[in-house]
């Protein structure tokens, strides 16, 4: 393992705004991979099928997404998980590695869970360690302490992982998000945002909006859930609009309309940037039909941000590309929360 701290100096090639958003063009090294932002960190699933079918993701990034129902299992069971996540790691070692832990939303996280999750996390090939908070609720003094002392652990490990908070936007106290991200941001550049409906935390979404307007920071949204909503507005891609550099999905917890969905499949456009019905026949079978146009798709939406960035970097986003491709979508979503 390359035990180099990252330096991940990032680098401003442009920025836009305008007035109410801010979003930028930047870049970073980390360990001899460069990295354009805007882009996407592929998770398992999708790097399982590209893999499976022979197509590459063009991203630098992967994400191993430990999707968690059942705390008592993990907990109990948290060596088979480790060892999961180590072959992930090692299996995608020419990539920049990530992981996610993605708790179902009515559990909470503990002391004694994000003890289990730095030992998951300790011996992995990734450059970064993702500190999550013991209690979502404490403050910002607290959570600086956290952070200050997970990195006497990591030190103590003899370990030089990039220590990067991750903070969950279900935090319901008001304005403790918004502190948290200011409190962090002045010693760390790179935050990890635990994605929550609009519906669900709308002050927090309107908060993260008014922090990325104002300060320059690869900001992370984690556990996006789906690749579109019911409009089928590509999440991934509109997240810019507001500043977020990169993000990942990870997978619902169930529901009603769990399975309906399963026999459809919907394909990129990257001129709506909305993801549009694909109709039968599906061949050669439906199966990798749906495995080819998921990935290709998402090499696209990849693709869709480099462009946008270009309109970042000659200050023409907000006023010439999103009137363009259904910037209605964009600013109902980003100036409506």
């Amino acid at each position: 393992m390359d035990n180099t701290i990252p330096t991940m100096a990032l680098e401003t090639d442009g920025e836009d705004s305008n007035g109410n958003l801010s979003t930028y063009a930047l870049k970073t090294n980390i360990r001899g991979i460069d990295v354009i932002f805007p882009t996407i960190s592929p998770q398992k699933t999708e790097l399982f099928r590209a893999r499976k079918r022979g197509i590459e993701i063009n991203s630098p990034f992967a994400t191993f997404v430990q999707h968690v129902s059942d705390l008592d299992d993990y907990m109990e069971n948290y060596e088979i998980y480790q060892s999961d996540y180590e072959e992930f790691a090692r299996t995608y070692q020419n990539k920049i590695v990530n992981y996610s832990f993605d708790l179902h939303p009515h559990k909470k996280t503990t002391k004694k869970v994000v003890k289990i999750l730095r030992k998951i996390q300790i011996n992995a090939e990734s450059p970064f360690h993702f500190e999550y908070e013991f209690d979502i609720e404490q403050n910002e003094d607290s959570l600086i302490k956290q952070l200050d002392d997970a990195k006497t652990w990591l030190t103590e490990q003899n370990s030089n992982k990039k220590l990067v908070p991750v903070i969950d936007m279900k935090i319901q106290k008001e304005g403790l998000f918004l502190r948290k991200l200011e409190k962090i941001s002045r010693d760390y550049d790179r935050i990890n945002v635990v994605y929550r409906s609009p519906n669900l935390a709308q002050a927090n979404w309107a908060d993260l909006k008014a922090f990325l307007k104002d300060n320059k920071i690869w900001c992370h949204m984690d556990c996006v859930l789906n690749r579109y909503n019911n409009e089928r507005i590509a999440h991934r891609v509109r997240l810019y609009a507001i500043g977020v550099l990169s993000s990942s999905v990870g997978y619902p917890f169930g529901g009603s309309n769990s399975f309906k969905k399963k026999n459809r499949i919907k394909k990129f456009n990257t001129t709506s940037t909305t993801y549009d019905k694909i109709d039968p026949p599906y061949l050669p079978t439906f199966a990798e039909r749906q495995d080819r146009i998921w990935i290709d798709s998402l090499n696209d939406e990849i693709l869709e941000l480099q462009n946008m960035r270009e309109y970042v970097k000659q200050k023409t986003f907000y006023t010439n590309y999103l009137p363009s491709n259904g910037g209605s979508n964009y600013l109902a979503f980003s100036e409506g929360i």
